[in-house]
Parts: C-alpha cells; structure tokens; sequence
C-alpha cells in the first residue's frame, strides 16, 4: 500500500527463475496495469527494480503484471498478477477574506478564497470549496490548481459577526478536509 502522490515508495521487484540452474536471464520486464505501461526493468542476475513517480496511479487497487521479452537464451513469460493499492491522499484547506468587515449591501467587495493544499508535493486536488457559515452555503468554489474564489451578491448577509467554515469536498485521489 501508498498514498496517492507517493507512488515512489512503492518499489516494484521481479525475480526471474529460470528453467535450470546456473543460467541468468538477461533483458528486460516490462510492468503494466491493465494496458498502461508503468516500467521497464533492466535485469541484473536475473532481478531488478523500478519505482513509481509521483501520482502515476490515482487512488485505488491495481492489478500489476510483470512480462519478461524473449532474449536470445530464454523464452518470455508473464507472472500472475500483484496487486498493489493507493490510498487517497489527505489534503489541508486554508480560507481568506479580502477585507475582515464590510457594510450590509457591498459584500461583493469583500472575496472569499480557498487553497487546498496536498499531502504530497507533486499533485494538485481537484473539485469543489463549499464556503458555509452554519448550515448556510455561502458560496461554492471550483478549483483550479488546487485554488479557487468567490464573491458574494449584495446583501447576502444581514447585519453581524459570521463564523464561516471552508469544506473541501473530496475527490478520487484526495481526501476531504475542513
């Protein structure tokens, strides 16, 4: 298992065995999921390994396989499959206001902004910020490059002191935060 964005930690191992001992396959394994091609390995004695980059598999279980191409000594061959899971990623929601205190009536000029920032550099959450403040929605905010803002309409608020909370809805690879 590994975090969506920390793919690196996951290192993928092949062995080849050959048919009698003494011998060395030489060459290379190609490691896929499904059709997508995720690494080649170089054999050295008959093993290698390769590491992930960040965020090339988004948040969920895969099913790896491992196919080692004919070489002039030895026949190629397909492993069973491995499976490998990435978990979403936890993700932190900063919120802004332009201006702390406006009039009733202007509180277009004041705007809103939300960052969500990732776990892990490399990666950029997508969706939605709901701006609430109790039970009422605000505004909604749809990221972009993880950032995002908004501007409330003219007397949205009545008069008084708000409390207002920015909830980051969660996406496939990140989980939601407040």
């Amino acid at each position: 298992k590994t975090t969506y964005g920390d793919e690196q930690a996951l290192r993928l191992s092949v062995a080849i065995t050959p048919e009698f001992a003494g011998s060395s396959p030489t060459g290379t394994v190609t490691v896929k999921q499904a059709a997508t091609k995720l690494c080649t390995i170089t054999l050295a004695s008959a093993k290698g390994s390769c590491v992930l980059s960040a965020a090339r598999l988004g948040a969920g279980t895969y099913h790896l396989v491992a196919t080692y191409s004919d070489s002039a000594d030895f026949d190629g061959s397909t492993s069973s499959s491995a499976t490998a899971t990435v978990l979403a990623a936890t993700s932190k929601v900063a919120f802004g206001l332009s201006k702390k205190r406006t009039t009733y009536g202007d509180e277009q000029i004041s705007r809103m902004s939300a960052t969500v920032s990732p776990e892990f550099r490399g990666t950029t959450p997508t969706g939605k910020v709901t701006l609430n403040e109790g039970k009422k929605v605000l505004c909604v905010i749809k990221l972009s490059a993880g950032k995002g803002s908004c501007v409330l309409s003219a007397a949205r608020l009545s008069a008084g002191t708000y409390h207002m909370v920015a909830f980051y809805s969660a996406s496939s690879d990140f989980k939601s935060s407040e």
